[in-house]
């Protein structure tokens, strides 16, 4: 009798358990597949319905209602546009947003905290890896081709497990705060080495993604963590900026200068000078609800600016 009753609780735990553990595998596989995520998600979501304790301990996150508005907002930017049709794929998107409320839900303690940012931090890894094999196949194709590698490399460029060097690099940028944060401030030092390893693995790979926009982001979000740990090793950010530009791995060199001495049409400086002008007329056109989800490329041409010479750069 003891050892059914056992049974049963133990059958029950593993039950009230499967939403964290379906959560938690949607989670981490968002470096590695968004299909998968997208499943583990579902399963998640019908697993939380399923378990009467993770509905009566469900909790909504601060920012709920922001979200909610946005929802809201982006629904009514369809109707003013009179494209609602058009909009659904904008619509599907919200599904992902779930994640959020799920992962604020069902994590409740440090312990599994720290094991989800391990996973990220271990699927991230090999996204890392991955690129790094797809950058030494660029490296060749450019020589074979006998062009320059900045121009053959620039558009493109290493994706990792994703389909997109945008995708992948905020996937870098986001997992190396992650881990850095748990670096820094965790008690728990079981496997400072490892994290050592997959940041040094992560911060490579997202340098030679190229992506100027979520260097910025790395360098700030890696500022404040440093600034909140020990505030004098703010110093290091500078010197290893330095370093890195010194070294120059991968003409890295020339794509932060890039920033402020762009490589003819090449890079995209010109081309976000005009995205931003046509952004402001259709501001200036539509200051509430904008031109619709899914119409900027369908009406961009109509707010091209008489400043702006055509052919638009690329």
């Amino acid at each position: 009798m003891k050892k059914s009753i056992a049974t049963s609780w133990a059958v029950r735990l593993k039950k009230e358990q499967l939403p964290l553990w379906l959560a938690g595998a949607a989670a981490a596989t968002t470096v590695v597949s968004i299909a998968a995520f997208e499943i583990l998600l579902g399963a998640a979501l019908l697993a939380v319905l399923l378990t009467k304790s993770s509905r009566e301990a469900w909790r909504w996150p601060p920012i709920t209602l922001p979200v909610c508005l946005w929802f809201a907002l982006t629904f009514a930017s369809a109707a003013a546009s009179g494209h609602v049709q058009a909009a659904f794929p904008q619509f599907k998107k919200f599904y992902v947003y779930l994640m959020l409320f799920l992962v604020f839900a069902l994590f409740r303690t440090i312990a599994q905290v720290r094991v989800l940012v391990l996973t990220w931090t271990l699927g991230a890894s090999l996204s890392a890896l991955w690129s790094f094999v797809q950058l030494t196949h660029k490296v060749q194709a450019a020589r074979a081709a006998h062009m320059d590698f900045y121009l053959a490399y620039i558009d493109s460029r290493i994706t990792g497990f994703m389909g997109h060097w945008m995708t992948f690099s905020g996937h870098m940028m986001i997992v190396l705060m992650l881990v850095g944060a748990l670096f820094l401030f965790s008690s728990d030092r079981r496997g400072s080495a490892w994290m050592i390893v997959a940041s040094t693995l992560i911060t490579a790979a997202l340098i030679a993604a190229f992506t100027r926009s979520m260097w910025l982001g790395a360098i700030g979000g890696g500022a404040y963590l440093i600034w909140m740990w020990r505030r004098w090793m703010i110093l290091a950010i500078p010197v290893g900026i330095a370093l890195v530009l010194l070294v120059n791995p991968f003409a890295v060199r020339e794509r932060a200068i890039s920033a402020f001495q762009p490589h003819g049409d090449v890079d995209s400086n010109e081309h976000r000078v005009v995205t931003r002008k046509i952004g402001w007329e259709m501001i200036k056109a539509h200051p509430f609800f904008g031109v619709g989800p899914e119409e900027l490329f369908q009406q961009y041409k109509n707010y091209i600016p008489a400043s702006v010479k055509l052919p638009l750069p690329t």
